[in-house]
């Protein structure tokens, strides 16, 4: 592996584990036992390496659920590809959590951020569409409209919610196994909103595999 991509994984293990303000590109330097020098001849700043990470995550989730490669025929299918999805928001889960202090503190990162959020939103609109063209879903055009909007929120706040009920000790802060019960929780969310659109034989299919993952 390169070490300007060494230098985005550890970043991007430090911003979600202590905070964007708590690291600077000494700390990252450190955890990667490099010279700060090292670590400039690749990111000139701490905004430069923020920016690559909005880069990745926009490229991730933009391919995510690309509607070329969507496989939603299933609830079983459906299951997995939100939990995938929030597996991924969950990696990048300081973009969102910390959306407010980046801006504020590199308002240059502004388009970048603007950019992701936008694709987070395309993806999702292509997700319910298919979920539409499939059958999956009885809606009508607006009501997917609102499914999606909804979908877009907990997708992209939840993290933030977390976060916060950890903060203000709502619940207990989440190490190794509890990271995946609260992607389940996440999940489950999801699939809260799309239940009242299913027929009867998928609510209770959907209802099942909720309780055996």
């Amino acid at each position: 592996m390169k070490t300007k991509d060494k230098i985005l994984i550890a970043s991007l293990d430090a911003f979600a584990d202590e905070g964007v303000g708590q690291i600077s590109t000494n700390h990252i330097a450190d955890i990667m036992d490099i010279s700060p020098g090292n670590l400039y001849y690749h990111f000139k700043s701490k905004s430069e390496i923020i920016a690559e990470l909005l880069r990745c995550f926009t490229t991730d989730f933009g391919t995510f659920l690309k509607s070329d490669t969507v496989d939603i025929s299933t609830n079983q299918s459906m299951w997995l590809k939100l939990n995938l999805g929030y597996q991924l928001m969950d990696k990048y889960r300081f973009i969102f959590c910390e959306s407010s202090y980046i801006l504020n503190k590199y308002p240059e990162l502004r388009r970048l951020f603007t950019k992701a959020m936008q694709t987070t939103k395309n993806a999702i609109d292509t997700f319910c569409q298919h979920l539409q063209k499939q059958l999956i879903v009885k809606a009508d055009e607006q009501e997917i409209i609102s499914l999606s909007n909804n979908m877009h929120l907990l997708f992209t706040q939840w993290p933030s919610y977390i976060a916060a009920s950890v903060r203000h000790g709502i619940v207990d802060n989440v190490k190794g196994s509890d990271e995946h019960l609260f992607i389940k929780q996440g999940v489950n969310q999801i699939l809260n909103l799309i239940y009242p659109y299913l027929n009867s034989e998928d609510k209770q299919l959907l209802v099942d595999i909720q309780h055996k993952a």
